[in-house]
């Protein structure tokens, strides 16, 4: 949502009166949406009726109120459709823009709110009802379709030189460089990464429904008597059902990330199969896409104003623990951490720690006998049924754990592998009891860890060896 209102609270009043017999007294900008072409205002008229009415830049035909129109004909009540204007239209033009009015619903939305377990059942069963929608073939010539283009993945790589270059700005466009030029390596896989589940996703038949194309915690509304309401329908979209699918579980804004939620909503959703490969692609797309649309903003105008520093963080929040980069990159379906369990899977353990770890040093692994011990736990990580990293870490007494060896594969460093992996071992540790997780962090791999959480502390080995001078004991409490 934009900060600048590009219409006087006046002409707005003035345009509801004429064009919808609205009396409103009162017009307050509301700091809602993400839309940074679209302002929204509760306007309020003398006998304290209320209504919602957007304003958006343009004047194309707004296939969304036509859609909500085409629902609530078909029986499906969690949806606010728009109020007809006196002329009986669904919208009215204003200036050079678009002005939609709805009635206004009292309630918060799933970024404030914790859905309970019926509420995700509720949601489940909405949702299905809009992806088994017959859209009458009138219309749907009209709704735009799935083309899995490349737009975003090419925007994010015309910033790879602003990532790079001097660049003068405010603090948000400084503070945005300096934390691409951190992750560029993982901005990098996501992008390619993007590209190559596209490609795999179009050389597959899906089948195409009618898909909302935002439905995260924000576009979902609970009123005061718990009813839920599926909002903004700005970009109604012909695609497969993982177009909406991704956002249940997909940890947008750092929530709808638990399991529990998920199980609740296919409860309501019903039986069905998920394709992972574009479960996958869906996920890094739409990350593709914010990348694209935050670093444009930041990077490339000094437009936005007091909103700069929030956008700046709400584009950090993307990397953090179980936000959405981390669940894209686990939903993956050639991506896979695995607990070494087998006789082969000891083999390859061994195989790819000396040749991507003490070949490296020179000499013959001399802790093979580790891979025999209960208290050492090792972990491969697999794309598709490639070894392309390694973990290794000792069981302490008092809820602690030694990181001994972590290395990944030389074509896959740099692309988010190594913190992936990280990740997953963390959680494993968790649920096992584990408290604090330590390490030895050699020179070169000193912010790698500082970047996980991880700080100086003693190593404390309970065998009592002393930390090697080089290296920097670290920990970090799980």
């Amino acid at each position: 949502m934009t900060d600048k209102q590009p219409f006087s609270s006046q002409s707005i009043i003035d345009c509801l009166k004429v064009n919808y017999g609205i009396a409103a007294v009162l017009l307050t900008l509301l700091p809602l949406g993400a839309d940074m072409n679209a302002s929204v205002y509760k306007a309020e008229t003398q006998n304290s009726q209320s209504y919602f009415v957007k304003l958006k830049r343009g004047h194309r035909y707004d296939m969304s109120v036509a859609i909500l129109a085409l629902l609530q004909n078909a029986g499906i009540q969690q949806i606010i459709p728009p109020i007809k204007t006196t002329n009986g239209g669904l919208t009215q033009h204003i200036g050079d823009s678009t002005l939609t009015v709805y009635p206004f619903v009292d309630g918060q939305n799933g970024f404030c709110y914790n859905l309970t377990d019926n509420q995700w059942i509720a949601l489940g069963k909405i949702l299905r009802q809009v992806h088994e929608f017959d859209v009458p073939s009138s219309v749907k010539g009209l709704i735009r379709k799935e083309t899995y283009s490349d737009k975003w993945r090419k925007a994010v790589r015309s910033l790879y030189s602003h990532i790079d270059g001097n660049l003068n700005g405010d603090e948000a466009t400084l503070n945005l460089q300096s934390f691409m030029k951190d992750h560029k390596e993982v901005i990098h896989h996501l992008v390619n990464r993007a590209e190559a589940l596209s490609q795999k996703v179009q050389e597959q038949s899906s089948e195409f429904v009618l898909c909302h194309s935002d439905i995260h915690g924000g576009n979902v509304l609970i009123d005061e008597n718990g009813s839920i309401f599926i909002v903004d329908w700005d970009d109604p979209i012909m695609a497969p059902k993982e177009r909406d699918l991704m956002f249940i579980g997909g940890g947008v804004a750092n929530v709808w990330n638990n399991p529990r939620e998920e199980k609740f909503f296919y409860k309501g959703y019903g039986k069905t199969e998920i394709n992972r490969t574009i479960l996958a692609y869906y996920r890094h797309e739409r990350i593709v896409e914010d990348i694209a649309e935050y670093g444009q903003a930041l990077l490339l105008t000094p437009d936005g104003g007091k909103e700069r520093s929030a956008m700046f963080e709400q584009f950090k929040g993307m990397f953090e623990p179980n936000g959405v980069v981390d669940i894209a990159l686990k939903t993956d379906i050639d991506l896979q951490a695995r607990l070494v369990s087998s006789e082969k899977e000891r083999k390859a353990a061994l195989d790819f720690r000396q040749k991507h770890f003490f070949d490296q040093r020179g000499f013959t692994d001399p802790y093979v006998w580790t891979l025999d011990e209960k208290d050492h736990l090792h972990w491969l990580l697999y794309d598709g049924d490639k070894v392309i990293g390694y973990v290794h870490v000792q069981m302490w007494p008092n809820h602690r754990a030694a990181l001994r060896i972590i290395v990944i594969d030389e074509l896959k460093r740099g692309s988010g592998m190594g913190k992936y992996l990280m990740d997953h071992c963390e959680q494993e540790l968790k649920q096992r009891g584990v408290i604090l997780l330590q390490t030895e962090a050699s020179p070169n791999a000193y912010l790698f860890y500082k970047k996980l959480g991880y700080i100086d502390m003693p190593f404390n080995n309970p065998d009592g060896e002393a930390t090697h001078p080089d290296d920097r004991a670290m920990g970090k409490y799980l």
